[in-house]
């Protein structure tokens, strides 16, 4: 399994800009903007007051801190408990003296044990996880639920929900909380420079009837109005993300997990089954779902499953990880105290190294009638 993060695109072009664009994107919105604004003195209602100088300013900085985290944090990475050695060559090569061994002996005993016991540890989790049937070929290991393989990371990602170009990194279950407060930062920041732009605005079309000489020249007018469409256009789109991915922190599903439920509402109407009832099949399968951040690679085939084509109708399952409002919030931002969700300095959850727990291990709502059946069958 690939352990070293590589984020950013895999290919060359136009999207290794991304990040400088950013930059340089919010570096001429949030500085151009008060330059503008104090600099050009016959622009009313004039120069910014100390108190909006301040809000704006905090608010940037917030904006850069959780850019930053959101670039810089590790999306998360799955290590199985390791396994130990007991070949005769590794045996043989640290065989001690002839007068030590009869000293020894209790100790090497000891050291035996403690090895058999995390053999068997890790044979036990590595056993457990092919019963769910979903196996990694690129990592060759594994596949825990929720994970998927991110092409880009080059390895498997916990609770990825895409690889974001803007920041070169996974959204994923140990970086959402940082990727969701850069949003809130981000439109924040847009929503108050777009009140400073409209005061001024407003100024102007409250003397509108005076000649043109008495008011602003017209590069001052072009800056401000290339300001104010830029940031409207971003913050238009941003608004839609964060609207996005509020929505997939509050019930708990990921980008993959939408089209993973799409494609699957898809083959039940294809098979005209309503309600988990049609076609009277019986049968349930789970399949490995072969995913890069973009989902465009074929599904694996984890175990026994269905096609169109058998015979055999596919029954409905539940989306299982949707727990409620307030547990999903909580498992996602990682903690159950509200005021640290949004708090810049917040930690976020990580994944467990133990191989149980947290990126592991899913609560699920119980309203398929078994667990670990998520993802559901795409024959296709």
């Amino acid at each position: 399994m690939a352990s070293t993060l590589k984020t950013g695109p895999s290919t060359s072009g136009l999207q290794v800009l991304a990040i400088p664009g950013v930059v340089l994107l919010v570096t001429f919105l949030g500085y151009s903007s008060q330059w503008l604004f104090n600099s050009a003195a016959d622009l009313a209602p004039g120069p910014l007051t100390t108190t909006q100088t301040v809000v704006f300013n905090v608010l940037l900085l917030n904006l850069w801190w959780n850019y930053y985290k959101a670039c810089t944090v590790d999306p998360g990475i799955y290590v199985l408990p390791p396994a130990t050695s007991d070949s005769p060559d590794s045996s043989a090569a640290d065989k001690p003296p002839p007068a030590a061994e009869s000293t020894d002996d209790g100790e090497k005993t000891k050291n035996l044990n403690q090895k058999q016991k995390q053999n068997s540890r890790r044979e036990e989790r590595v056993k457990q996880l092919e019963q769910l049937q979903r196996w990694c070929k690129k990592c060759v290991a594994p596949k825990p639920p929720r994970a998927h393989h991110c092409r880009h990371c080059g390895r498997c990602i916990p609770k990825m929900d895409h690889h974001c170009p803007w920041t070169g990194n996974c959204v994923s279950m140990q970086t959402f909380p940082y990727f969701l407060r850069f949003l809130v930062s981000t439109n924040a920041a847009l929503w108050y420079l777009l009140r400073l732009a409209y005061i001024r605005f407003r100024g102007l079309y409250d003397v509108r009837n005076l000649p043109a000489y008495l008011g602003p020249s017209a590069p001052v007018l072009a800056h401000l109005t290339c300001v104010t469409l830029m940031t409207a256009g971003v913050s238009l789109a941003l608004g839609i993300l964060l609207a996005t991915t509020t929505k997939a922190w509050v019930f708990n599903r990921t980008m993959i997990e939408d089209w993973e439920a799409e494609r699957h509402e898809a083959l039940l109407a294809r098979q005209g089954i309503r309600g988990g009832r049609g076609g009277g099949g019986s049968t349930w399968w789970a399949t490995d779902e072969e995913d890069d951040d973009d989902e465009t690679d074929a599904s694996d085939d984890g175990g026994d499953s269905g096609s169109e084509g058998d015979g055999m109708p596919t029954r409905r399952v539940e989306f299982p990880y949707d727990v409620g409002v307030w547990r999903n919030m909580c498992q996602a931002m990682g903690t159950r105290n509200p005021l640290a969700w949004f708090f810049p300095f917040s930690d976020g959850p990580v994944v467990s190294s133990t191989g149980h727990g947290p990126g592991w291990e899913w609560e699920e709502n119980g309203f398929n009638h078994r667990e670990g059946m998520w993802p559901p069958p795409d024959p296709e």
